[in-house]
């Protein structure tokens, strides 16, 4: 299944938590952050976790950029059109946005910035990937359509902190899961990612945590 899939199929089934889970069931798990995000960035240190996790149970695990007020879509276009070329193409490009956008402090305000950035920095140790292919597919639909729709996943839930975990199940967003008071820090937010991956796979259903609806930003 595909993250646009996955986005369509939760806007589509509504914002309204899914019955309860009788039986075990593969979890499905999209992940909303920003590169500029210090919190997004020190969570990649618990996604592969978290990925195991969802795996374990045959579900799918996903990684939804989406943008702050000040800030273009151009990162989350590269980043989308990266995932066409593979994971691992994926993977890099991801690590390289954070780079720049949270690291350094480089804002990415353009596509053609954001692939000249990947390009100049992309690991000499690691097969370079098609660059123009990557600048032509963010003007494509499917690229367009997943940065659209993470969007409006995070808008429709009414996510004001980032990162935020949505489980989706029989097609809509249920459990959210996101940076607040009750989990401040990242290893609190990832052990409780944890614990819902294993409620929500199981015989129980978590009560859903209901953020206070506000515009997304990290």
């Amino acid at each position: 299944m595909t993250l646009l899939r996955l986005l369509k199929l939760a806007l589509a089934g509504g914002l309204l938590l899914g019955p309860v889970l009788t039986q075990a069931s593969p979890v499905y798990l999209v992940e909303l952050a920003n590169f500029a995000c210090p919190h997004c960035n020190h969570m990649q240190s618990f996604d592969p976790k978290i990925d195991n996790a969802v795996k374990a149970t045959g579900g799918e695990f996903d990684f939804a950029p989406v943008r702050a007020k000040s800030q273009t879509d151009a990162a989350a276009l590269v980043y989308f059109a990266a995932r066409e070329q593979g994971p691992r193409v994926a993977a890099i490009t991801r690590a390289l946005l954070f780079e720049a956008m949270y690291n350094d402090g480089e804002p990415i305000q353009s596509v053609t910035q954001g692939v000249v950035f990947l390009e100049q920095d992309w690991p000499k140790s690691q097969p370079t990937p098609d660059f123009q292919k990557m600048t032509a597919a963010t003007a494509t639909h499917p690229v367009q359509d997943s940065m659209i729709k993470a969007m409006q996943l995070g808008a429709g839930l009414g996510v004001s902190k980032l990162p935020a975990f949505v489980f989706i199940h029989d097609g809509s967003p249920g459990l959210v899961l996101e940076r607040s008071a009750q989990y401040p820090t990242e290893p609190q937010l990832a052990a409780a990612v944890l614990k819902a991956i294993a409620q929500q796979s199981g015989q129980t259903s978590p009560t859903p945590h209901s953020p206070t609806p506000s515009a997304s930003n990290p």
